[in-house]
């Protein structure tokens, strides 16, 4: 419902084009903020959006990635509770996984959500979930996912379940809160990790002897997998 001008190219800002989005009730999304592309990259004349694309999969995992996903980390350092994304940016529906490093495939890189018991696979309910969480971003081949956290006063314990084709890296990272950082300028990360091991194939794990996060320096928590080969 409704319609969104900027014509001609470029005559309006992005915080213009959220402005519009949502005037409409839109659910704001920024792909690619760290585009190569000049004309494609975000203006950062607001952050005013409900996600941000961390990983695009045009030329797999880029330093355009890694800025966004450090950029998603100040937003959350300054309180911000905005969504990370993954998504394939497919132009062409005959595209097969790796045939083009700049057409990717649908679905070469996705977001996939937890939706309750009976819920309706509509916008609504995918809105919905994207908002609550957890979200996971992950590869056509590879998945990775919190079963569950056992804690203590003094420790807590994660039980993380996944696959990845090869061998990766699997770390805990812990982001600070940070209101003085800046995600325009996104050229270091923000988070310390906390734990971490290397993994093969199908496999289960538990990160022990973690600390509760400390709230009063630390905004949250989030696993992320880098595959080493």
């Amino acid at each position: 419902e409704g319609a969104f001008f900027d014509r001609p190219p470029g005559d309006l800002d992005g915080a213009e084009i959220l402005d519009q989005c949502h005037a409409v009730g839109g659910f704001a999304v920024v792909n690619h903020p760290f585009a190569q592309a000049s004309w494609i990259r975000w203006d950062w004349s607001s952050d005013d959006f409900e996600a941000i694309e961390v990983w695009n999969a045009g030329l797999g995992w880029d330093e355009g990635d890694e800025q966004g996903l450090w950029a998603w980390e100040c937003l959350v350092a300054r309180g911000r509770d905005v969504v990370p994304l993954a998504a394939s940016d497919s132009h062409d529906m005959a595209v097969l996984p790796g045939d083009n490093p700049l057409s990717p495939s649908l679905g070469e890189a996705r977001t996939s959500v937890v939706l309750p018991q009976g819920a309706s696979l509509d916008w609504p309910a995918l809105r919905q979930a994207l908002q609550d969480g957890p979200v996971t971003l992950h590869a056509q081949d590879s998945f990775v996912a919190l079963q569950s956290i056992l804690s203590t006063r003094t420790s807590e314990e994660w039980q993380v379940a996944g696959r990845i084709p090869g061998r990766a890296r699997l770390e805990v990272r812990e982001i600070p809160l940070e209101a003085s950082c800046d995600p325009a300028d996104s050229s270091d990360p923000l988070h310390r990790v906390v734990w971490d091991t290397d993994v093969d194939g199908v496999f289960t794990v538990s990160a022990g002897g973690l600390a509760p996060l400390d709230r009063e320096h630390f905004v949250g928590r989030y696993l992320f997998l880098e595959q080493l080969d």
